[in-house]
């Protein structure tokens, strides 16, 4: 016997509902005629009350009507050897593929079975994922889900795999193949131009031959940097050449209409500028400001520098600390339509470039394009995660299909029934003992 709903046995505490009725419910004094009160002694009037059960068998029954509608909730289910049996002569089948031209193939997977479903995924690990959760709400069977794909390296990973429960049977059945070479467009990124103090755009193309990838310039152009740097005159030429140094690297291009104020403290009109930060309000900003924090390298250089901000204006709304706690090295504000980057890091100093190139790749857009693959996952991989489906059904496997409350409803009517009858049988008697009660009186005073 396993329970569906074991966490409806809490109703039993209802039980004692019918146990205060009885208790507290107010009984009035039966009225009874007595031909003269001249030889009884006057005495004081004082209430009293019974705490006692009365009609115990009333009260179990109406305690059992409640008992048997708790476990009715709580979802009996009587597991018997040949219902486990017939259970199990059922397959819940899911067929997964990452290709639309697959569709009619995973169709007569799911055919002549229990039950089946197709899905269709951009990856066979998210698929697993959805075919789990479809799996989760269904009535007992065998469980199983079938992958058909030509499954390129990173479509799958054992995380996916292990993300499946252990009772769900998994087989990879590879269909299709997988180009021998690709060329894809890459992001576009930021560099050094030909030209003096001008920064170039780069669209590379990645180009993809079997276990080979190469990354292939298609041009570059000229562009006005995305930066704007508030600097003293000072330190004009080492942040210059940190920049420089940065390019030269290589980082993401921004999206368009994406620019930011690099400002260094001790710049001129530093006061000026802090006072006219706002709030962040565009949602590139705050993605910018996000993708900043993140970042590893800048997260490691704010920790070991020894300067931080010390003007209390920064410490608070509308500046979010970029790295590290307490007093940080640098902050993010709005300057209008620009991302405002204040910094107290020398411009000598490693933090600044790597703040530099933080500050870039954040202005970049996510890059959420699909990647073509031409190395597929191996057989003896795709081998070792497959699985049978599990021959024994956990609890969890049960569902509502085939549980046994049907019972337990019918043998609350039936007590309901029952409940009514002695309700009813007692008021007669009741209404027969004040009548006679009533005749007595009368003929005493006759």
């Amino acid at each position: 016997m396993v329970w569906l709903q074991p966490a409806a046995w809490l109703g039993l505490i209802a039980l004692a509902a019918p146990v205060l009725i009885h208790l507290l419910v107010h009984r009035r004094a039966p009225a009874l005629l007595f031909p003269t009160l001249r030889f009884v002694a006057p005495t004081r009037l004082a209430s009293m009350r019974r705490h006692l059960l009365d009609d115990v068998p009333l009260l179990v029954i109406r305690g059992a009507v409640l008992a048997a509608a708790t476990a009715a909730l709580a979802g009996p289910l009587l597991v018997t050897p040949s219902r486990r049996a017939a259970w199990l002569t059922r397959v819940a089948r899911a067929a997964i593929v990452d290709d639309d031209t697959q569709i009619d193939r995973a169709r007569e997977e799911v055919a002549g079975v229990f039950r089946g479903t197709v899905i269709s995924a951009p990856t066979i690990g998210e698929g697993l994922r959805r075919a789990a959760a479809w799996m989760a709400d269904l009535p007992a069977a065998k469980r199983e889900i079938v992958a058909l794909s030509p499954f390129p390296i990173g479509s799958l990973t054992p995380g996916d795999v292990a993300a499946v429960p252990p009772a769900i049977g998994l087989r990879f059945e590879r269909v299709g193949r997988l180009p021998s070479s690709a060329t894809v467009a890459a992001q576009p990124s930021l560099g050094l131009s030909s030209t003096r103090g001008r920064a170039a755009r780069y669209t590379p193309s990645i180009v993809l031959e079997g276990e080979r990838t190469r990354i292939v310039d298609a041009g570059a152009a000229d562009v006005a940097l995305p930066i704007e740097i508030d600097a003293s005159d000072t330190d004009r030429r080492a942040i210059d050449a940190a920049l420089s140094s940065v390019l030269a690297g290589r980082v993401s291009a921004p999206a368009a209409n994406r620019t930011v104020r690099f400002v260094l403290a001790g710049s001129p009109g530093f006061a000026r500028i802090v006072g006219e930060a706002a709030p962040i309000r565009q949602a590139w900003m705050a993605d910018a400001v996000a993708a900043i924090a993140r970042d590893a390298d800048w997260a490691r250089a704010a920790r070991t520098a020894a300067a931080t901000l010390d003007d209390s204006r920064l410490s608070r709304p509308p500046w979010h600390p970029l790295a590290g706690r307490g007093q940080p090295l640098a902050v993010a504000a709005s300057a209008g339509d620009r991302l405002l980057i204040v910094s107290l890091a020398p411009p000598t100093d490693l933090a600044t470039p790597i703040l530099l190139r933080a500050v870039l790749n954040g202005l970049a857009p996510a890059d959420r394009a699909a990647r073509p693959e031409v190395v597929a996952t191996t057989d003896a991989a795709l081998r070792t995660w497959e699985r049978p489906a599990s021959s024994s059904l956990a609890p969890n496997d049960y569902r509502l299909e085939d549980d046994d409350r049907r019972w337990l409803w019918g043998a609350v009517l039936l007590l309901l029934a029952l409940e009514a009858w002695m309700r009813r049988a007692r008021a007669t008697r009741a209404t027969e003992r004040d009548d006679l009660n009533g005749s007595d009186g009368i003929a005493d005073v006759a």
